[in-house]
């Protein structure tokens, strides 16, 4: 049979931190450094200082999900099904690298 690949990919969230980042920039648009407080201050050099992480965290959890629509994986989904049709329709998934996504047939 085999093992899956890549399914580190179902527990994160990589639009999650995405958002998160686009949130905060629109905050930043309207921050007031001068008015700010030094701990408010504090907070904003700490994110900045933290979004490379960020973006880096993005990039494996993206690199898990490519590896886990790889081919193998698709192959092994058909054992998982346990009906004759399910199982018919999981057999005929096929990775598209051209596409970017999983494609009947």
């Amino acid at each position: 049979m085999g093992n899956f690949t890549g399914l580190e990919f179902f527990n994160q969230h990589p639009e999650k931190l995405l958002t998160d980042i686009k949130d905060k920039l629109y905050a930043l648009e309207s921050f007031d450094a001068r008015g700010a407080n030094a701990r408010t201050r504090k907070e904003w050099v700490s994110w900045a200082g933290e979004i490379e992480r960020t973006f880096e965290i993005v990039e494996e959890s993206l690199a898990h999900a490519v590896r886990f629509f790889c081919q193998n994986n698709l192959n092994l989904l058909p054992h998982l099904a346990t009906a004759v049709r399910d199982k018919e329709k999981l057999s005929q998934l096929r990775w598209s690298t051209a596409e970017h996504r999983v494609i009947s047939g």
